[in-house]
């Protein structure tokens, strides 16, 4: 239900259940199924093991500051913090005491001056995210890219009806921007590959860390906990479907078995998923 838990949850493969950040390049976590904390820099995850097989691997993302807590299994890494009302006053003491004093006046996402300072920063941070994507998942230097893309995350700053970052005041029905931006960014992406000629030889996986906390102030339906989840085989024309449900953490799993060459059809995938549906069924 957070980014906090499931972040550490898909790269480690294994289901966090409380999580305690004790420095800025320290987060203690602690797995559902042992009970015990540990250190998350120190724990296997899909970095390592690629690591481990002599691949380079990347990591451009945001929230966590990965380059400083999975520093020891990234060839790359960059990363933005979320965009808050504190810390998107400025850099400099000129630029900040007059934000200091408007955000007094604002919120993170409401703001009588039109966009809020923290609106302003995402639509700058979520721009230099998208170009350090592109850049990353185009670089075939790389054999694993994790990207941890802010899209549709509020606070929102795209406009879909002018495609461009104007919006403003809109915490709920933004949303739906952001959904547009989530899909213009992954069009991006595969432009940046297409471009390299990588897309078609490289697998893909697209999914959520967490589902729309704020779907019913948005259409009225109850919070639906689901999050997208869609798999690209490398040199693959079909398409397949799985309608049950099953817990998004065996993707760590799926990366693995694919840098190992053990998936490599769409049938794979599936198998893959059935074998673990039971297993984590309830969660």
């Amino acid at each position: 239900s957070s980014t906090l838990l499931s972040l550490p949850s898909l790269l480690t493969g294994r289901l966090v259940k409380t999580v305690r950040p004790v420095a800025s390049d320290d987060l203690r976590i602690t797995y559902l199924d042992s009970g015990k904390e540990v250190r998350w820099r120190d724990e296997p995850n899909v970095f390592s093991h690629a690591r481990a097989m002599g691949y380079d691997t990347a990591l451009v993302g945001w929230y966590h500051p990965y380059c400083r807590v999975l520093n020891r299994d990234l060839t790359s890494c960059w990363w933005a913090a979320m965009p808050m009302q504190y810390d998107s006053v400025g850099r400099t003491f000129g630029d900040s005491v007059p934000k200091y004093l408007r955000s007094l006046l604002e919120t993170s996402l409401l703001s009588p001056f039109g966009q809020s300072l923290a609106v302003k920063e995402a639509a700058q941070r979520i721009q230099e995210l998208t170009a350090r994507a592109r850049q990353a998942a185009a670089d075939p230097s790389f054999s694993l890219v994790v990207l941890h893309i802010q899209a549709p995350h509020a606070p929102h700053a795209y406009n879909r009806q002018k495609r461009d970052f104007s919006l403003r005041n809109s915490p709920v029905r933004g949303y739906l921007d952001s959904l547009e931006l989530a899909d213009s960014t992954l069009g991006q992406i595969r432009g940046a590959m297409e471009e390299k000629s990588l897309w078609d030889s490289t697998d893909v996986v697209v999914s959520a860390d967490h589902s729309y906390r704020s779907s019913e102030a948005l259409d009225g339906h109850a919070r639906d906990r689901r999050v997208p989840f869609l798999v690209k085989v490398a040199g693959s024309r079909e398409g397949a479907l799985y309608d049950k449900s099953f817990n998004t953490v065996i993707t760590s799993e799926l990366v693995i078995g694919i840098l190992r060459n053990e998936i490599r059809t769409e049938y794979d995938v599936l198998a893959l998923i059935a074998r673990n549906t039971s297993f984590f069924k309830g969660f």
